[in-house]
């Protein structure tokens, strides 16, 4: 039997597992920290934006869903209240205005769960903290640790069955897998550009601090003999460097 799973944390993935109303109502209620029995209903929008403009850009949502709430307004935890495992990876975003800080609007959030200050083992004393629990089934990879978590809460459950039915459907798989792979480039291409600019900054240190050990030579009276080859300097080089010195 084939045993291979999508990784949630794949866009792609991630939207189908949406896909499923429980897996939504249970994940969306998570973040606004309401009860599941509170959602009255969900709606799965179209994810491309209206462009005002002929030239603005086409924005495109992994996820747009419209979600119709029993009451008026979800009410959120204050900070104070979050439990411990959400201190580091869980923010929640509002607008604020600057000088007389008050609250612009509580209409719109944004809600950043950032998968790498995870912490590595799954706790029991964080059982009952729901978006932590979200945020490790996302982040999972291995069927023992998707188990694990899919019994700690009914609704991570209907998403670990949503994902074990699209990861044997052939024609998603092999959209998830061109996805997966056009991630994997992405960041291997940031990576090398990362990689790419220590080293030219490492360079650009290592030509200014000839520069100066240069100047301070020239100072002394050395050739540029003697400069170029403990500096690495060219002679042109040198000889430009004593020329400014010289005028």
């Amino acid at each position: 039997m084939d045993t291979f799973l999508m990784k949630p944390k794949i866009d792609f993935a991630f939207k189908e597992i949406m896909m499923n109303e429980k897996a939504r109502i249970g994940f969306l209620s998570a973040i606004l920290k309401i009860d599941p029995s509170d959602i009255k209903e969900t709606q799965i929008l179209n994810t491309y934006l209206r462009k005002e403009h002929e030239e603005d850009k086409q924005g495109i949502l992994d996820v747009r869903i419209l979600d119709f709430i029993l009451f008026e307004e979800p009410t959120n935890v204050s900070d104070d209240s979050k439990p411990p495992s959400q201190s580091n990876f869980y923010s929640c975003f509002h607008i604020w205005e600057d000088s007389r800080h008050f609250l612009f609007t509580d209409k719109m959030e944004f809600h950043v769960i950032e998968l790498p200050k995870l912490p590595p083992e799954l706790k029991d004393n964080v059982n009952n903290d729901k978006v932590f629990l979200w945020a490790k089934f996302i982040s999972s990879e291995k069927k023992e640790d998707f188990d694990m978590i899919a019994q700690k809460d009914p609704y991570i459950e209907s998403a670990y069955q949503q994902l074990q039915i699209i990861s044997q459907d052939s024609q998603k798989r092999l959209e998830y897998e061109a996805r997966e792979k056009a991630v994997r480039d992405h960041n291997q291409m940031m990576f090398e550009a990362k990689e790419s600019g220590k080293k030219e900054g490492i360079e650009i240190g290592k030509f200014d601090k000839s520069i100066q050990i240069a100047k301070n030579m020239l100072q002394k009276g050395l050739t540029i003999n003697i400069i170029a080859e403990v500096t690495g300097l060219s002679l042109a080089e040198i000889e430009a460097l004593q020329l400014k010195q010289t005028t």
